[in-house]
């Protein structure tokens, strides 16, 4: 059997280098926010035949200025477009510029547009949240042992 109480200063030590470095990388390089917390448009689609790549389907949308579009394959024939927040009218010229080019049969199965001030509230009630789930998990240590 391994004694783990007798070796527990190297445990300590592992468990704190570890931490330092969550810490430290979560510091510099943060977490990648959703859409729910910085804003944007989700589309997803269904084509009628095959898929094209990302790629292809950011080419034709360079002219928009979307920002970054993220293109996530689903299914067979479905893809998932993430890209800033856009309005209605630029919704319908996006859809009607990928059924020119990828077919009229293209399918829209989603569309969702959060706006940033959503995504502000969304932050500041998730930061709540986690101190105070800290603060409660703090107080059953101290009223359990």
């Amino acid at each position: 059997m391994y004694n783990i109480i007798g070796h527990r200063k190297i445990f300590f030590i592992v468990s704190g280098i570890l931490c330092l470095i969550s810490i430290t990388s979560l510091s510099f390089w943060g977490l990648r926010q959703g859409i729910d917390f910085m804003g944007g448009t989700l589309v997803e689609l269904e084509f009628p035949e095959t898929r094209p790549s990302g790629d292809e389907v950011k080419e034709k949308l360079d002219s928009f200025d979307l920002g970054e579009i993220v293109a996530q394959p689903t299914g067979q024939k479905g893809m998932i477009l993430r890209f800033k927040d856009i309005d209605e009218p630029t919704h319908q010229n996006i859809l009607s510029t990928l059924r020119e080019n990828f077919g009229e049969d293209l399918e829209e199965n989603r569309f969702e547009s959060v706006g940033p001030v959503i995504g502000q509230e969304l932050k500041k009630k998730a930061a709540w949240s986690i101190a105070l789930v800290i603060v409660a998990i703090i107080l059953y240590i101290a009223w359990a042992f």
